[in-house]
């Protein structure tokens, strides 16, 4: 029998050279290479290649892991040196093979690396290539490894053969974003014709370059996928998720908003889409006179995109869909990814959540009715919180414009229903969302972006000022009725606008003479006008004839507009507006319109907003024997990932104009974690312990200070990002003073705040928002840590690879379990039939406690970590709750504990258990059957409802 080696000649099968062989990759490990050996050797055939030799061998080698970790290991060593084999080890010859490639079929070349990040390789290639540290790709365990390879992150040729190596990946993304910059740099000094200034620029340039090459290679932290992905290409699409709002309720805003959705999609990004706006089933059209057939057949349509265009081949397009719970489609929206009912009616790709006023909650509470609108006919709810919200609605309610009234427990059950099958809808709390925002001074998440020429003139108390002019500075403008306080803003760099004329007849009250003035306001076509009945309509809708709501002056001169005409002449200019809070409206050029409610992240017809992300892989912080956290080294890392993703904002190739005018504008980031539990696991802190609690909200602290002095330090470089004036920091409120918290930093004297928020107040930030723990499902398997924020959901799972299933055990439980000599075939069999808990064997009871898994821990405790480092979180995060039996009073206990504790997302995904578990290979169906009954039992305790609440009995 003989194999085919990889230079294609062949030679006979010998058992001591694969024996060899997987001895070297085995040295220093506690495994059987003789074992694998001969398991390996079984399984050939006549003509293997022994590249898959080496595939088999650490298949074989993994699916041991059961036994000891040090196989998983072994399997890890076989897989990276059988990929080392088969690449180059350069980096820059390997970005040379990848740029130059060519489609198999025409032949044509295709430029896939862009010729800025070539330049730049090229400029460096002696330091890059002498950078490069390729033993660390054996860092990588199997599965990590796997992901990098078959999910298409290493890079491949047009022939479908992975060239790059992981080392390659983290440098490549190293020089796509640092490499441009050092260049210029270089030029820049070359043209001093000064050797040693040269030389030393040099130096100091690449070394963006290699700190950010050395935090990614040693596992410090890792950008988001769709950087990992595309870093480096002619198109380097690098933001994770972008924030849509419809462009318009109309035909063309619907499919603009679908087509813009596609392209995002095609450039491997993911999207948050707001739909409170759409008119609901039933709703009058005014362009046919017909009746709308509401939001689910639109829904569909955007099921289809996301299913046909995924994301750059390499993951499904991921649309999130957001609704108020006022919406008069509510029930419908409710049941689109059910399980069971009419195909018609469902949309099952999509993923849901609700947008939640105080007010839905506090009805729910006192058992009171809740209304459903149409926005057409009750409009501005979504563009409104707080205060606001509720006298809107409430105002609603008593004209009686409400489609349905139903009992708000009734709705509540709904969803709840939909959570337990599904595991959505997503809860979001608008107020808490809102009101901890560090852009509220621009008005509601979630709204339209309202705004006029430099050049115009607003009424103040002071008199008419152009807008350009009070940029920036609190004024008191009139809103039709009253003076009301709002601080004007820059809107836009670059915004189409429409020049709406107007003829106003003025009566003057007092002596009844009649004047007639000819005005004109330059504004974006989303500006919307209020009309005489009081709808609110966009300049591009406007008409000529319409006639204008009437205002009058302090001076008692009454206005009667009508639009005389509408003239698109091409301009584009900065656009500056205000939020006035009272009536959303002011005097323009002496016309009264409406004004922004909106400038912020999360979009609106102008702007979708965009996250640009990166996470801290907390274990790399942790020294075990020490049983200590470097918190210093923490900060020293986020302050590298905080200027790398102010890079991406700069360099990203951007799928839609909004996307770039909404990133340049607001430049938020945000940064999240991994591994939590397996830092908790290091240094022997149960989840349900102070220590760990402590421990939580400290990580976060030292994260949120040492983000805002990155962003702070870049604004003294390149100045503060343009709506920054009037925001909470400005004022010195950072996110704890929004949640009424002072930070242990700050009471101990660890960190100083003072200073801190001194400096940006008189600075300012680079970065509207900074912290964002998001879900690290991907990324985390890459590097081999418990993904974001959780706890380990079991002690043992399975991994399913294109060869086959695999066991894996919580490596952390089998390293402690084998130090106490505990470990061994029997009990392991225990905890895969108690569906991986540890809790009731026969081992020590701290071990039980230190491996409780997600299902185990009191939710409470999940609710109140998260609460505690939200006040160190500007946007928020993705909060999974875990419940095995969910009922309805168990969810509503938790989902209000939440609230009230102030949470902004309530709840992302809602987890739950089968009722009936399939039954496991390799064990006993009795003894299955006896552990499963007994783990029943242990749930119905746990888990029963006592009187009072359960995520805060016990």
């Amino acid at each position: 029998m003989q194999v085919i080696k990889r230079d294609g000649s062949r030679e006979d099968v010998s058992f001591d050279k694969v024996l060899l062989r997987i001895r070297k990759c085995a040295e220093g490990l506690d495994v059987n290479p003789t074992l694998i050996a001969q398991k390996t050797l079984s399984r050939i055939h006549d003509g293997v290649k022994t590249s898959d030799l080496d595939e088999l061998a650490a298949q074989l080698s993994i699916s041991l892991i059961t036994t000891h970790p040090d196989y998983g290991t072994l399997a890890s060593h076989i897989i990276v040196s059988n990929h080392h084999k088969n690449t180059n080890p350069s980096f820059v010859n390997t970005m040379r093979l990848l740029a130059n490639q060519f489609h198999e079929k025409t032949g044509l070349p295709i430029t896939y690396l862009s010729p800025s990040f070539m330049e730049a390789v090229e400029e460096f290639q002696v330091e890059l290539d002498a950078a490069i540290r390729p033993e660390r790709d054996f860092l990588f365990d199997y599965f990590g490894f796997k992901t990098l390879e078959r999910q298409k992150y290493l890079l491949r040729s047009t022939a479908g053969v992975t060239l790059e190596r992981p080392q390659h990946m983290w440098m490549r993304v190293a020089v796509a974003l640092w490499g441009s910059w050092a260049t210029n740099q270089v030029k820049m000094a070359a043209a001093v014709l000064d050797q040693a200034v040269l030389k030393d620029t040099r130096a100091l340039a690449f070394q963006r370059i290699l700190e950010t090459y050395e935090l990614l290679s040693t596992k410090q932290f890792i950008h988001a996928t769709p950087t990992l992905f595309n870093a480096g290409s002619e198109r380097a699409q690098m933001s994770s998720c972008y924030l849509q709002s419809m462009a318009a309720d109309s035909i063309s805003g619907i499919y603009k908003t679908l087509a813009d959705c596609a392209q995002i999609s095609k450039y491997a990004g993911g999207i948050g889409l707001h739909i409170s706006d759409i008119r609901a089933r039933g709703s009058y059209i005014n362009g046919n006179g017909g009746l709308s057939t509401g939001i689910v057949p639109m829904l569909r349509n955007f099921n289809a995109t996301a299913r046909y265009v995924d994301q750059g081949s390499k993951r499904n397009g991921s649309f999130a869909i957001y609704l108020e719970p006022w919406h008069a489609d509510l029930e419908d929206f409710l049941k689109l990814k059910l399980n069971t009912g009419s195909e018609e009616e469902r949309a099952r790709d999509l993923f849901y959540g609700l947008w939640i006023p105080d007010l839905f909650m506090e009805r729910i509470e006192t058992d009171g009715k809740w209304t459903l609108f149409c926005p057409s006919e009750a409009p501005g709810l979504a563009d409104v919180w707080g205060a606001e919200f509720k006298a809107l609605y409430e105002k609603y309610e008593a004209e009686c414009k409400g489609r349905k009234v139903i009992e708000a427990r009734h709705l509540w059950e709904r969803i709840l229903v939909s959570q337990i099958e599904t595991g959505t809808p997503y809860l979001l709390y608008k107020d808490a969302a809102n009101g901890k925002s560090n852009q509220q001074n621009l008005g509601t998440i979630k709204s339209s972006n309202l705004c006029v020429a430099p050049e115009t003139l607003i009424l103040t108390r002071n008199g008419e000022s152009a807008i350009e002019v009070l940029y920036g500075q609190e004024v008191e403008v009139w809103n039709g009725h009253t003076w009301s306080r709002t601080v004007v803003q820059k809107t836009s760099d670059d915004a189409e606008l429409l020049r709406v004329l107007v003829n106003d007849i003025e009566i003057n009250t007092w002596d009844g003479t009649v004047g007639h003035t000819e005005k004109y306001v330059d504004c974006t076509l989303y500006h919307k006008f209020i009309l005489r009945n009081g709808e609110r309509i966009e300049a591009a809708a406007l008409r000529p004839g319409m006639l204008l709501a009437s205002w009058t002056n302090e001076q008692g001169i009454q206005h009667v507009p009508t639009v005389h005409a509408i003239h698109n002449y091409g301009r584009h200019d900065v656009t500056y507006c205000f939020n006035e809070p009272l009536e959303h409206a002011g005097v323009f050029n002496g016309i009264l319109a409406g004004n922004c409610t909106e400038i912020i992240e999360f979009s609106s017809p102008e702007e979708t907003a965009v996250c640009n992300l990166a996470s801290l892989a907390l274990p790399a912080y942790v020294n075990a024997k020490a049983k200590t956290f470097d918190f210093e080294a923490l900060r020293r890392t986020v302050k590298v990932a905080v200027r790398n993703l102010n890079r991406v904002i700069d360099i990203n190739f951007y799928p839609t104009p909004e996307t770039r005018t909404s990133n340049m504008r607001h430049r938020p980031i945000g940064l999240g974690v991994q591994g939590l539990a397996d830092v908790f696991a290091l240094l022997r802190m149960p989840w349900e312990q102070p220590a760990a609690a402590r421990l939580n909200q400290l990580i976060f602290e030292h994260m949120y200070y040492a983000a805002l002095e990155a962003s702070a330090d870049l604004a003294e470089l390149e100045d503060p990002y343009s709506s920054f004036a009037g925001s909470p920091a400005s004022k010195g409120l950072l996110q704890f003073d929004l949640w009424s918290q002072v930070p242990i930093t700050q009471v101990e004297g660890t960190l100083d705040w003072a200073s801190l928020k001194g400096r940006i107040q008189a600075k300012g930030l680079r970065n509207s928002l900074l912290v964002a723990p998001m879900p690290t499902a991907s990324t985390s398997q890459i590097l081999g840590y418990n993904e974001c924020f959780e706890p380990f959901t079991s002690n043992i799972y399975t991994r399913r690879t294109l060869a086959g299933e695999y066991i894996m055990l919580n490596k952390h439980l089998v390293r402690d379990l084998l130090k106490l000599g505990l470990w061994s075939e029997d009990l392991k069999n225990q905890i895969i039939v108690r569906n991986g808990s540890v809790q009731g064997l026969d081992i020590p009871a701290g071990v039980q406690a230190l491996y409780k898994t997600a299902w185990e821990i009191k939710q409470k405790t999940l609710i109140d970590m998260s609460a505690a480092r939200g006040a160190f979180v500007c946007q928020s995060q993705s909060l999974n709750l875990f419940v095995p039996d969910p009922t309805h009073k168990i969810l509503s206990s938790m989902h209000f504990y939440g609230w009230k504790k102030g949470l902004k997302t309530g709840i992302y995904y809602l987890r739950t258990k089968p009722q009936v578990m399939a039954q496991k290979f390799t064990i006993d169906p009795e003894l299955q059957r006896l552990a499963e009954r007994s783990e029943l039992e242990r749930q119905e305790k746990e888990f029963a409802v006592p009187e009072g609440c359960l995520t805060c009995s016990a």
